[in-house]
């Protein structure tokens, strides 16, 4: 499974790897046929994570750890 920060293959959407016309109609298909598949809980609480509340506070810790010289 391939995860990213904001979307988790397979749980709250789908990868296509290959950049290609075929790929993106195929992943489409695959969505079309697997839309059940995704559980609204999960998507909404996966959403909840980059609300606006979120984005502040994690924003306002890079900024205080950049400021201490340790942004990562």
């Amino acid at each position: 499974m391939v995860r990213t920060k904001t979307v988790v293959d397979g749980e709250t959407g789908l990868f296509f790897h290959d950049q290609s016309v075929d790929a993106l109609i195929d992943t489409i298909h695959h969505f079309e046929s697997s839309a059940d598949g995704f559980a609204p809980e999960v998507l909404t609480a996966h959403a909840a994570e980059f609300d606006r509340c979120q984005f502040e506070r994690r924003f306002l810790e890079f900024l205080r750890r950049a400021k201490a010289g340790k942004p990562e």
